[in-house]
């Protein structure tokens, strides 16, 4: 996996991360092609931590 954070000031000029590009570039034989295709479409929404980042993990 890579992942790239992009940084940006927030409204009172103190830098935070805005956002997150996750890349996965699982390698499988060919002949599970399709069954990765299905993961890659279901994935997200299975995904602990980009569903909870995406609705806010209280601190």
């Amino acid at each position: 996996a890579t992942v790239r954070g992009v940084r940006a000031r927030n409204e009172e000029g103190r830098w935070r991360i805005r956002e997150m590009h996750v890349e996965l570039a699982p390698e499988v034989d060919e002949e599970y092609g399709r069954q990765l295709e299905r993961c890659v479409e279901i994935f997200e929404n299975f995904c602990i931590v980009s569903q909870s980042v995406r609705q806010g993990i209280p601190i």
